[in-house]
């Protein structure tokens, strides 16, 4: 009997110690995760992930990285010099997208990984998740080794926008980030233009994730763009007819001394279907206008003057003496031909009883 009470307690210790493992398979958000804290000089390994409940159709995303400190060297991304374009779709696992890169460390001390303006879309085009991530890179000197404290990062265990550490660096330590991101100010769009819709958000040159809602009425989408430096070049990529949902643009900014940014405009072209369904929501209700119209005629009546209403007043009362007057006059017509009815009735009385 006390074999099995331990048996039974045995099992219970190894599924409490094993929940863990599932809850963080089953978080969501954008993660990243360090191979490494890796020496100057060295590679070093990132891997962004991206995970939802919801079956993912691809993600958007933007990394920006202290290009003094890290330099990127390959992976699945375009961009440098302190910024990185993501777009990404899932391989095995449809809920997740998971991508490498790797960078190559140039000087020693603590480097920002951080993720921003992400975008996670399902197979038809609707956004599921914006999430943010951060990750602190410290590099050392070669021949030196990291201190314990980053013993965590070096596991791989990706710190997530929003959630506070007692041995996370300070806020000081993201001012190279910052830094490297005025640098990239070389390389900005001054407006962005379309033919139809609007940009949400508003246009400003630091955002670079925009998207334009469209009917299903609606084949093509004008855009065009302007810089804010005449030495800058943009050039646009995509076009022809648009697909029911999501249909993606870009405008490079690149500036002669390298530098560069890449704008994109995701059009989402409705169905048929939800446009109807849009229309019939817009289209007011018949209860609505009647009410509104006895408001309005009731409103009218009250702003009439007092002279109108005398005025009216006296045709009715004129109406209603009229009809009055034809009654009588009828009345009395007939009470006459009743009376000389009745005298003709008299008169042949009186001459048949003169005959006998």
């Amino acid at each position: 009997m006390m074999l099995r009470k331990l048996l039974s307690l045995a099992v219970a210790f190894l599924f409490a110690a094993a929940l863990p493992c599932f809850s963080v398979s089953a978080q969501q958000g954008a993660f990243i995760t360090l191979s490494e804290d890796p020496a100057e000089g060295e590679e070093l390994t990132v891997t962004l992930t991206f995970a939802e409940e919801d079956n993912i159709g691809y993600v958007s995303s933007q990394l920006y990285y202290d290009e003094s400190c890290l330099e990127f060297v390959t992976g699945d991304a375009v961009g440098g010099g302190g910024l990185l374009n993501i777009r990404a779709f899932p391989v095995e696992d449809p809920t997740e997208v998971t991508l490498s890169l790797t960078f190559r460390t140039l000087s020693a001390g603590y480097s920002a990984l951080e993720l921003r303006d992400s975008y996670v879309f399902s197979p038809d085009g609707i956004v599921l998740d914006t999430p943010e991530a951060t990750q602190i890179v410290e590099v050392s000197l070669s021949g030196e080794v990291a201190p314990d404290q980053t013993s965590s990062d070096s596991e791989g265990i990706a710190s997530q926008t929003g959630s506070e550490a007692d041995s996370s660096p300070d806020d000081s330590l993201y001012q190279t980030s910052e830094s490297s991101r005025a640098d990239l100010s070389k390389a900005l769009l001054s407006a962005i233009y379309t033919d139809t819709g609007s940009l949400e958000p508003e246009f400003a040159p630091e955002i670079f994730q925009y998207r334009i809602f469209v009917g299903a009425d609606t084949d093509s989408v004008t855009l065009s763009a302007g810089a804010y430096s005449d030495q800058d070049m943009v050039s646009y990529s995509g076009g022809g007819p648009l697909e029911t949902g999501s249909n993606i643009r870009t405008f490079t900014v690149e500036s002669p001394d390298g530098s560069r940014n890449v704008y994109t405009v995701d059009i989402v072209r409705s169905s048929p279907e939800e446009t109807v369904e849009k229309a019939a929501e817009e289209q007011p209700d018949s209860s609505t206008i009647s009410s509104e119209s006895t408001v309005s005629s009731s409103s009218a009546r009250d702003s009439s003057t007092p002279s109108d209403e005398r005025d009216q007043l006296k045709d009715s009362l004129n109406l209603a003496l009229a009809v009055t007057l034809i009654v009588l006059v009828v009345a009395l017509a007939i009470v006459i031909m009743w009376i000389k009815g009745r005298h003709s009735k008299s008169k042949k009385k009186r001459r048949g009883k003169k005959r006998k």
